[in-house]
């Protein structure tokens, strides 16, 4: 059984931490003790605030409002039908600006959650713009998230072409390659040059040619696109993502789970999902990371968005022990590190 949308109000804060930007912060439970972390949720493509499978599940769960968490999820300028004239390199100063904020009214450890293209938008904030986490002038550096949550992260590229017919698919890619390369790559491609309507999109929708290029070419072709998840990537394509992100990244105290959809209707691999997510294990350890701060989940009957009962409480359940797990591991560093820095008597 699934999910049938009806209309819902919901208590909480709404947070505008930018002139355009916005973020919900769920209510917690009265009597909810004081707060000592944060889950951010990240959507994915074409969702609007309050678009991602768990945020509210998450919100609503007791043991973790009863450890002190709570739950917000972001509303990225991307959002919606922005996404064809959005880029994975703003939605990434979206999440930076959100932490700055969250840091600023008070800083405590995070967990963040991309969802689908939302996982897309962790791996560019986290191997190729780290730096927007750096202080200014208004800011503070802000401390790494001690965990990354990539929930159904599949690759945009193969279930593009899995869905759309071979002809127009690549048509649409040649066309935005031309542009690009005429330096039009900011410029909305025209109405019926792309295969939209194999998409479920019968409207027009304005997409740039460098965002259709960034989600459909493969990475070796485009180094600035998001090709990150594709079954069909070489050795060194996953080392420069999964073994980037343990470069900037990973470390003692951090942690990273990929949790998969057993039936996700969007993974269009050439192998089993299990086989590649061990493919990404193995890059992310060949650039440094440990094998015991990486975790993996398949969700059995899920489809891409969690929409059936059982699994969207199962999903629940999963991260929140995850995320329980990684804030005992880190209270308990942070007494191995008083206990080693005791004056001598």
């Amino acid at each position: 059984m699934t999910d049938e949308f009806k209309p819902f109000t919901l208590p909480g804060i709404l947070h505008k931490f930018t002139p355009t930007l916005h973020a919900f912060e769920f209510a917690r439970p009265a009597g909810s003790p004081e707060l000592k972390g944060t889950i951010a949720c990240i959507g994915g493509l074409g969702d609007n605030l309050l678009g991602t499978p768990v945020s509210r599940a998450l919100a609503g769960n007791r043991h973790l409002a009863e450890a002190g968490w709570n739950v917000i999820e972001i509303g990225l300028a991307s959002a919606g039908r922005g996404w064809g004239v959005g880029s994975v390199a703003t939605d990434a100063e979206n999440i930076a600006s959100l932490l700055h904020h969250l840091n600023t009214l008070s800083p405590r450890p995070t967990v963040l959650i991309g969802h689908s293209t939302g996982s897309n938008d962790l791996i560019q904030l986290f191997t190729r713009s780290p730096s927007l986490l750096n202080g200014s002038e208004t800011t503070e550096s802000l401390p790494l998230p001690i965990g990354l949550i990539f929930l159904g992260a599949v690759s945009d590229r193969e279930w593009a072409a899995g869905t759309i017919p071979a002809d127009a698919f690549n048509a649409g890619l040649e066309e935005c390659k031309k542009m690009v390369a005429e330096g039009k790559g900011e410029e909305i491609v025209q109405h019926g040059k792309l295969p939209l309507q194999y998409m479920g999109m019968t409207d027009v929708l304005p997409v740039k040619a460098k965002r259709w290029l960034s989600l459909t070419a493969k990475l070796s072709e485009n180094k600035e696109g998001e090709d990150f998840f594709s079954s069909d990537a070489s050795p060194a394509d996953e080392d420069s993502v999964w073994g980037e992100l343990a470069k900037q990244y990973g470390g003692p105290g951090r942690g990273v789970h990929v949790i998969s959809a057993g039936e996700d209707e969007f993974y269009h691999g050439k192998i089993g999902r299990a086989a590649l997510v061990e493919r990404w294990k193995e890059a992310w350890v060949r650039g440094g990371g440990r094998r015991e701060d990486w975790a993996e989940t398949v969700v059995a009957g899920a489809d891409h968005c969690f929409t059936g009962h059982g699994e969207r409480e199962t999903l629940v359940e999963v991260m929140k022990g995850w995320v329980l797990g990684l804030a005992a591991d880190m209270e308990t560093e942070e007494v191995r590190e008083r206990e080693n820095v005791r004056p001598i008597q």
